[in-house]
Parts: C-alpha cells; structure tokens; sequence
C-alpha cells in the first residue's frame, strides 16, 4: 500500500504504491504500544508515552492540508486516506499529535 523513498518534501517520505480510495485505513501513525512503536515521544506534562510507528511515524510528512485524517483512541493514533494516488506521498498534519497526545513537534519551518 506504502513504501518509502526519496520526498521533495523532507528527505524521506511515504508514497502510495496504489491508489487509496478516501476512507482506507492506511495504518498506526502513533502508538502506546511499545512493540508496534519504534521512537519514543515524550514531553513534559504529556501524561504518558507514545511511539511513531516505523514507517509511517517516522517518515510521513507534515503539511497543513493533509491528504490524510485521522482515527483517535485510546492507544492508538490511525492514519486514514482522503482519497490518495498511486505515486502521492502520504503526508500528515503534525500538529495533531500535540493536540491528540501532547507532543510538541516544531513546525514554525514546515508548510
């Protein structure tokens, strides 16, 4: 569904290698769980960890008009598509992981 390589975005980034009909759950972006997650998040006043995830966690992208949404529970943050190409990187909005689990990314350089 995904695969990772070079972005023009950010270094590496995560591209559709099918297109993704809107709706598709495309995978875990962000987890508790230790052994899905692959980087650690955490700061001050967070009340607890949270991981990225190896390929998506680590390497979709930010942009403030994603073509992803996002599914919310308790363990996990979910990536679903808004309906994405072949080809189309996968890129997500940063800041709902401050405003979903409280890790503060700086994205005053990022579109």
């Amino acid at each position: 569904m995904f695969e990772l390589r070079q972005s023009e975005v950010n270094g590496d980034g995560v591209f559709a290698t099918q297109d993704i009909p809107a709706e598709t759950v495309i995978g875990v972006w962000c987890t508790k769980d230790i052994k899905q997650g692959v980087r650690f998040l955490y700061n001050d006043g967070m009340e607890c960890k949270w991981y990225e995830t190896a390929i998506l966690g680590r390497y979709c992208n930010h942009s403030l008009t994603p073509n992803t949404s996002l599914i919310v529970t308790d363990s996990d943050l979910t990536l679903v598509s808004n309906g994405i190409l072949e080809g189309e990187e996968i890129i997500t909005n940063y800041n709902w992981v401050t405003e979903h689990i409280g890790y503060i990314i700086d994205t005053t350089n990022i579109d």
